[in-house]
C-alpha cells in the first residue's frame, strides 16, 4: 500500500527512522501516524513472511542434501559389498582349483 500524503492542515510529523525516513523524503510529504502505522505491520508481515519462507527452503535444501549424502554412501557401500564378494568368490575358486591340482597333481 501506499502512504498517502495527509491532507489535512496539520499533519503529524513523527521522528522516522531508516526506510520510513528515506521514504518519507523520497515521496515527498510527512505521512499520518495511522497511514504509517499500517505500513509498517504491512511491511513487519512481510517481512516475516519472507524470513519464514527462507528458512524453510534452507531446511528443504540442507534436507535435500543429507538425502542425498547418505544414498551417495549407502550406494558406495553396496558397491564395496558386491565387490569383496566377487572377490572372495575368485579367491576361493582360485584355492580350491589350486588344491585339487595338488591332491591330484
Amino acid at each position: 500500500m501506499a502512504l498517502p500524503i495527509a491532507r489535512r492542515a496539520t499533519r503529524v510529523s513523527l521522528p522516522l527512522v531508516g526506510a520510513f525516513a528515506i521514504g518519507a523524503i523520497a515521496y515527498g510529504g510527512l505521512y499520518t501516524f495511522p497511514a504509517l502505522s499500517q505500513a509498517f505491520a504491512e511491511e513487519s508481515e512481510l517481512d516475516r513472511r519472507r524470513r519464514e519462507s527462507l528458512a524453510r527452503t534452507t531446511h528443504l535444501r540442507a534436507a535435500t542434501r543429507a538425502r542425498k549424502r547418505v544414498h551417495k554412501r549407502g550406494s558406495m557401500r553396496y558397491s564395496l559389498l558386491v565387490l569383496s564378494i566377487i572377490l572372495t568368490a575368485v579367491v576361493v575358486t582360485i584355492a580350491m582349483f589350486e588344491t585339487l591340482y595338488y591332491l591330484l597333481g
